[in-house]
């Protein structure tokens, strides 16, 4: 038995496409490393990670031998906003907010 998970994004208001994991632990190491990505590349680009709409869900599990997923209530195993530490990324957001606007002044 492996239990199926899907990443919900709020604010889109939708799932991802689930995934199988042996268990939560498995689960949150993934989708921490992701979110971590995810969070980096967003950095180049934007002032902050835009990644707290994230929060990874289990909607079920899934029975190898049967083949069959038993659906269960979804319930959050790791809600970014909530559980996630931002502060990896402080040093990066600070110099993202002191730069900001500065790439449109030397174009003139």
């Amino acid at each position: 038995m492996k239990n199926l998970y899907s990443v919900f994004d709020s604010l889109n208001e939708e799932f991802a496409q689930p995934f199988l994991c042996n268990n939560h632990n498995i689960a949150k190491d993934m989708f921490i490393k992701d979110v971590r990505n995810i969070a980096k590349q967003n950095l180049q680009k934007f002032s902050d990670p835009d990644i707290s709409r994230y929060s990874l869900v289990m909607v079920g599990s899934f029975d190898l031998n049967s083949g069959r997923v038993e659906p269960v209530d979804p319930y959050v195993i790791y809600d970014v906003k909530k559980d996630f530490d931002f502060s990896i990324f402080e040093k990066q957001i600070d110099e993202n907010n002191k730069s900001r606007g500065l790439e449109l002044q030397g174009d003139n």
